[in-house]
């Protein structure tokens, strides 16, 4: 029997450390260890579910909502894709000092590559997430708890907000939700063939703490903890795929305003660990794991009496990942010598930029921005196959990425429209490659390619597109 030929073991590593680097995860505004920086995103503000934050979705007027985003973040040769869809429907009702909520929520991502020997997919699938929340606001203090409900599975949360004294303000959450995702890879190589089709559920649990300090003048500092568990939830299925995380992550934050106009600072860095194992029958075959790290600076400034926000920021993001596969499951032969296939992966992305957008009231009819992205990824692979209980080696492969550094063009539109008592907000965003730096390239490095991909020419001489948000919002009061 012979392994996966080393072409093909490339390609599959290098799809495989692409889904890992930009994430699978339909999630809003939530801690996290996922390498796809928030600037992507480009949102004036973080917006978290009923489900996770029930003081902060219910902080919005009365009246029904609903908005949509739907990102097809990466779709480039050997089909790979990375693509994320989030819809949301929210009722908020007042009465008194209490306030009731209901929102429905519909997310899935998707990460896949293949070709017609090999492919691999890691998803969320659509699923529907459905809450219901009540809030109530005192003179000092403002309390907020919700249900929810996702697939026969019943998930919590709470959130306050405590005024403890004159300029000193403390809030936290907490959330515990379950949620699932699936794994399917498939290989055909030399009469060597294979395939994993697991799926699983885990719970995830979110905590956060925030302590705000009115300091001198208008100057509010704030700084919190957040935390995020996820556990994987036994099954009875004959291919079971649990993930696990731990995480931990910190910040600061710094607002104030003065002659000059409104500045904000914000400082994060989170640490943690992320694992993924594979059961079938029962017995463990197939497990990766990874401590993971990343820092995040933002500064902002609205300049006084000019309509225009000025954004720079800054990042870095790091994954060592460690991961190995039994053959028993698909070759009995090899499983009696306890042969197994291994990888050892490094990914980091370093990252900053700077965008001005059009400040001032967020009604405007016409609304826009333009940034600059400055991206330095590092990726690189190693992967053999250890024979006879690991004291053999072969069928060794490695690789490593040569591009050295990607910037980006970013553009942003919206359009604001009014009919009644109804507002609808339309938003697009789009980011360009404008200069790709290779390893060994003189002359600056190249140019992108045209349809607008996130990281231009690939190397097998494809092209590759994406990096793309598009949001639609609808609100009635």
């Amino acid at each position: 029997m012979t392994g996966i030929s080393e072409d093909r073991c490339a390609r599959c590593a290098q799809v495989l450390a692409l889904l890992a680097l930009l994430g699978v995860s339909p999630a809003r505004g939530a801690a996290g260890p996922g390498a796809l920086p928030e600037a992507y995103w480009w949102r004036r503000s973080l917006s978290l579910s009923l489900a996770t934050d029930p003081l902060q979705a219910l902080a919005v007027p009365e009246g029904i909502a609903s908005a949509i985003e739907w990102a097809p973040i990466y779709d480039g040769p050997h089909a790979s894709r990375v693509r994320q869809t989030l819809a949301t429907m929210r009722v908020v009702a007042q009465a008194g000092a209490w306030r009731y909520g209901a929102e429905v929520e519909q997310g899935s991502a998707l990460g896949a590559g293949g070709e017609a020997e090999w492919n691999a997919r890691l998803a969320v699938p659509s699923a529907t997430t459905g809450a219901l929340g009540v809030e109530r606001t005192g003179r000092r203090s403002a309390y907020a708890a919700a249900a929810s409900f996702w697939d026969g599975h019943v998930g919590g949360a709470f959130s306050a907000r405590v005024r403890a004294a004159p300029g000193v303000e403390g809030a936290v959450s907490w959330s515990r939700r379950t949620a699932g995702g699936s794994l399917f890879a498939r290989w055909d190589d030399n009469g060597f063939a294979g395939i994993v089709d697991a799926s699983g559920t885990w719970t995830e649990e979110r905590a956060r703490g925030v302590v705000s300090l009115k300091l001198a003048g208008s100057v509010v500092a704030s700084i919190r903890e957040e935390t995020f568990d996820r556990t994987p939830q036994p099954s009875e299925t004959r291919e079971w795929l649990g993930r696990r995380l731990l995480w931990r992550a910190e910040g600061i934050s710094v607002l104030g305003r003065n002659r000059m106009g409104r500045w904000f600072a914000d400082y994060t860095s989170g640490h943690g660990w992320e694992g993924l194992r594979v059961d079938r029958n029962g017995a463990l075959y197939a497990r990766a794991d990874a401590p993971i790290r990343s820092r995040d600076l933002t500064i902002e400034w609205d300049p006084a009496g000019v309509p225009l926000r000025l954004r720079t920021w800054s990042g870095a993001w790091s994954q060592k990942a460690r991961g190995n596969v039994a053959m028993w499951p698909f070759d009995p032969l090899l499983g009696l010598v306890g042969t197994h296939r291994v990888a050892h992966a490094e990914a980091s992305l370093a990252h900053r930029g700077f965008s001005i957008d059009r400040g001032g009231a967020a009604d405007r009819f016409l609304d826009g921005g333009a940034a600059l992205w400055r991206l330095e990824p590092r990726a690189d692979y190693s992967s053999w196959r250890a024979t006879f209980f690991g004291i053999g080696r072969e069928d060794e492969t490695s690789n490593e990425s040569n591009v050295r550094a990607i910037t980006l063009l970013g553009l942003r539109a919206a359009l604001l429209v009014r009919a009644g008592g109804t507002r609808i907000r339309i938003e697009g965003i789009q980011w360009l490659p404008v200069r790709i730096e290779r390893e060994g390239e003189t002359g600056g490095g190249s140019g992108g390619s045209g349809g607008g991909g996130v990281f231009g020419p690939s190397d097998s001489g494809g092209s590759s597109t994406g990096g793309s948000v598009v949001r639609v919002s609808i609100t009635s009061s």
